[in-house]
């Protein structure tokens, strides 16, 4: 049996030396099913399956790399989710232009700078630096722009 497992949804939660995954994979097909587990039932937790990887710093900064390179690539081709992300603050009836101004145009100056950055040949400091700082605002940009107006609306009406 072999095994796929992609790296981009798991950006926060590598697997590294110290920190093994608990796996276990149960596959359902018409003629039975087997389990990779040790699992008495479907319902219970495993009792052995501990994924325990050994990347090397070069390793880890390739796959972060690889994930970069694909998020960079969404964010390049979704203009028009960003202008409805971005652009709608700006607009004075359903928006807030001065949300728009303080908070996000800088950010979408900050992540427009760091997708500039990206190229298939980063320096391992681009690499840590990008997978850091811009990554995880790339792939949950909506949320990240929920938490900033959360503090934005706070700041404005707590005094």
């Amino acid at each position: 049996m072999r095994l796929f497992f992609g790296w981009d949804r798991l950006a926060k939660k590598l697997p590294s030396k110290d920190r093994p995954w608990r796996f276990e994979c149960i596959a359902f097909t018409p003629v039975g099913n087997y389990s990779w587990g040790g699992s008495a039932g479907v319902h219970n937790s495993s009792c052995w399956g501990n994924l325990t990887f050994d990347f090397t710093p070069e390793q880890l900064t390739a796959i972060r790399k690889g994930i970069i390179l694909r998020a960079v690539k969404t964010w390049r081709k979704a203009p028009n989710e960003r202008l409805d992300t971005f652009d709608k603050w700006a607009d004075p009836e359903i928006g807030d232009p001065e949300f728009y101004e303080s908070v996000l145009k800088p950010l979408e100056k900050e992540l427009s700078s760091y997708a500039a950055k990206v190229k298939p040949t980063m320096t391992d400091a681009e690499v840590n630096e990008i997978f850091e700082n811009a990554l995880p605002k790339w792939v949950a940009l909506k949320h990240e722009i929920d938490a900033l107006r959360k503090v934005y609306l706070k700041k404005k009406f707590s005094k």
